[in-house]
């Protein structure tokens, strides 16, 4: 995925301490940043989609406080740092803070915010994460039928829509679903991709009227243990408890207030 658009040149350093920008922030970008930060040495994404990490990463820069490199550099200089699992390197627009400072600062801020309210912003998040783990497994799953991974981002756009009304687990089922019925048509069509995005689309749409009819417990499609959570995931489950929920309720401000 290109990211040109996501990492200009460095601009110059504005003023006011890093302290002072990371206060300023909302919840959604403290929980951005202090998944930034714990990438430095967590052998885990920092979002389900790099496509969420680098937009992620803009309303950062828009905050003036970090700003990532166009290449990640072999060796860091000072006021850079750069992820263990993804290919990304940043540059801090102030004086960083110490790491453990830093940490300690951001999960400080973060209790405020949420004592504070900050539900709306805690939904965003939520839906967010929801949109990227969906686009994220539906690569997963067109890899695995040997499909090409990137049509991923056009079955979230195209069966949104349709998804609104359904948990994230459920999502997963659907996606499940979809994706057997378009290996079908792959092999069927030799590959064309139109009608493999159209097949998958149509199952899709097909089994979520069937599950909003029905409701059927979504807990079997609950990812294991043993999966990978990125780090903004643990970052907002942390602020927001709300466990095996997350992926077995429609997100909702009824959701995150019940979880205080």
């Amino acid at each position: 995925m290109s990211n040109d658009t996501t990492q200009p040149t460095l601009s110059s350093r504005h003023q006011g301490s890093l302290a002072d920008r990371i206060d300023a922030l909302e919840l959604v970008d403290l929980l951005a940043l202090a998944s930034f930060e714990s990438s430095r040495d967590d052998h885990a994404p920092i979002s389900s989609t790099l496509r969420f990490t680098f937009e992620l990463a803009g309303r950062l820069r828009q905050a003036q406080v970090l700003q990532l490199l166009e290449d990640a550099p072999r060796g860091l200089v000072w006021g850079q740092a750069r992820a263990i699992y993804d290919p990304i390197a940043w540059a801090y627009l102030a004086d960083p803070l110490e790491r453990g400072v830093m940490r300690h600062h951001l999960a400080m801020r973060i209790q405020q915010r949420v004592a504070d309210g900050a539900t709306e912003g805690a939904l965003w998040l939520w839906q967010r994460l929801a949109d990227a783990e969906f686009e994220s497994y539906g690569a997963h799953l067109l890899r695995r039928h040997q499909m090409e991974p990137t049509w991923a981002r056009a079955l979230v756009d195209r069966t949104e829509s349709e998804l609104e009304e359904l948990c994230l687990a459920q999502r997963r089922a659907v996606l499940w679903l979809g994706l057997k019925e378009g290996a079908a048509t792959f092999l069927r069509t030799k590959g064309d991709a139109k009608q493999c995005l159209d097949a998958i689309v149509s199952e899709i749409r097909r089994q979520a009227r069937w599950l909003r009819r029905h409701q059927p417990l979504a807990s079997e499609w609950v990812p294991s243990t043993a999966w990978r959570q990125p780090l903004l995931l643990r970052s907002f489950l942390a602020a927001i408890p709300l466990g095996h929920r997350y992926w077995t309720e429609v997100p909702s401000v009824a959701a995150i207030e019940a979880s205080r």
